[in-house]
């Protein structure tokens, strides 16, 4: 059942029960219990856990997480516009989307934004 470890890290957007499916047509799968699979998902999630870092726990982990990932848009450019530390701002946008709202004459918002 190595395979289906390997399997869940290097195709990480599978879900495991869809994996498990795949592995369990190749293979054979006689010798399998129902509590063996509860083990086998638990294995592939802590594995693809340790692909993935952590998760931030304070504000300001997450904004120099931000500052160290450099996300480019397709066109090339950097999608973190602001990042301030002092007032715990961040935007997320790219400059020509920005110029493209500027220019538009309606905007629809969410109930957020009031």
């Amino acid at each position: 059942m190595k395979c289906v470890k390997r399997k869940a890290t290097e195709d990480i957007c599978e879900r495991p029960a869809k994996i498990l499916h795949s592995i369990a047509t190749v293979q054979d799968t006689s010798l399998i219990k129902v509590s063996d699979v509860k083990y086998i998902k638990r294995n592939m999630y802590n594995a693809r856990r340790n692909l993935l870092p952590p998760l931030p726990n304070t504000t300001q982990s997450v904004q120099e997480a931000l500052n160290s990932m450099k996300y480019k848009s397709s066109k090339g450019e950097d999608m973190l516009l602001y990042n301030d530390f002092n007032s715990e701002l961040i935007i997320i946008c790219c400059k020509s989307n920005l110029e493209i709202l500027c220019k538009s004459e309606m905007l629809y918002v969410d109930g957020i934004f009031e």
